[in-house]
């Protein structure tokens, strides 16, 4: 029995030994990197013999897990931090800040630069108006302080139910609601009354129809929904360079009564010459505009041609407002000549 005791015990010395031997080994060859502490490789050393000569029967409740994830080379309580910095700021300051422990270092108060206002000075009282600051450290700042005050709101109650308030500088708006009566029902052209937001009284006479409209299809009024009409043409034709021609045919529906009372005055955002003359017409409940229109001069913009005309319709006023997209595909201006000097 002794003898099979020293046996055992040699080769469990042997074992020891091996597991030794292959841990140095292992040592050598991550000790260089030094991303586990000294202190946490021999602990682990030393658990690792212990646990081959007397394993344990039970999990043991006092193991130590280091967690080593995002520790980058060198020991953490000797790195030199200037070479982990971070650029951090907030309001106020910027800094620098090392990754690794956290300490901030240099911290000095932000020197912000002038950048004007984003549309143009402080004269415009634009809510979109700010004067713009930034830092080189990539800090910005915003702010209104010194822009100038909206002046004395417009009031504008809408013949269709709507309400707001215009600045009479930047035409913003402001207080805008759908105006409702105190049952709660909105006020439009067929719900006429007392606004219980802003006190108006809408009567009758004072609310009106309005169409807007850009393509084919059936009309409808932007107020009280009604079925109105039927777009049935809405198209620009070119005719040749620098002319064109709208076409427009609009069916009001058989059971009301319609009447042509006078125009809306053509008008478009081309930054460019033209004229637009309008040949409008209502025959049996059917109005068309046949409107020429001659560009005198060069444009790529892409933009709208608008029109309409004032009408009544069941002895209501009707607003028709129709518009349609075009680009004025003229002939673009040939260079005859040019020379050195008008060339900038």
């Amino acid at each position: 029995m002794n003898g099979d005791k020293q046996k055992k015990f040699r080769a469990k010395n042997a074992v020891v030994c091996v597991v030794i031997a292959l841990i140095v080994a292992i040592a050598g060859l991550v000790a260089y990197s030094e991303k586990v502490q000294k202190i946490w490789f021999i602990e682990n050393i030393k658990q690792a013999i212990e646990e081959m000569i007397n394993p344990s029967t039970t999990e043991t409740d006092d193991v130590t897990t280091v967690d080593v994830t995002g520790i980058l080379p060198g020991d953490v309580g000797n790195h030199v931090c200037s070479e982990y910095y971070i650029s951090k700021y907030d309001e106020t300051n910027h800094w620098n800040e090392c990754k690794i422990c956290g300490k901030e270092y240099d911290k000095v108060a932000h020197i912000l630069v002038d950048n004007g206002w984003s549309m143009g000075s402080s004269n415009n009282c634009h809510e979109s108006n700010v004067h713009k600051f930034s830092c080189n450290c990539g800090y910005n700042k915003t702010t209104t302080e010194g822009r100038k005050k909206h002046r004395t709101l417009r009031k504008q109650y809408a013949q269709t139910g709507d309400y707001a308030e215009f600045c009479d500088d930047c035409l913003m708006g402001f207080n805008i609601h759908k105006c409702v009566k105190n049952d709660g029902t909105e006020i439009n052209c067929n719900n006429p009354g007392i606004c219980s937001i802003c006190n108006y009284n809408y009567t009758e006479s004072y609310l009106v129809h309005i169409i807007y409209v850009e393509r084919e299809g059936d009309l409808y009024c932007y107020s009280c929904k009604r079925k109105l009409g039927t777009m049935t043409r809405n198209f620009l034709e070119k005719v040749q360079d620098n002319v064109y021609k709208w076409h427009v045919s609009i069916n009001f529906d058989s059971n009301d009564s319609v009447s042509y009372t006078s125009e809306i005055k053509p008008f478009n955002y081309f930054n460019i010459e033209l004229t637009q003359k309008s040949d409008k017409q209502l025959s049996n409940k059917v109005y068309t505009d046949e409107q020429l229109i001659t560009v005198n001069g060069y444009s790529e913009m892409v933009s709208q041609f608008h029109s309409g005309a004032w009408m009544e319709i069941d002895g209501k006023i009707l607003g028709l407002n129709y518009y349609v997209d075009a680009k004025l595909d003229t002939v673009s201006p040939e260079i005859t000549s040019i020379d050195y000097n008008s060339i900038s």
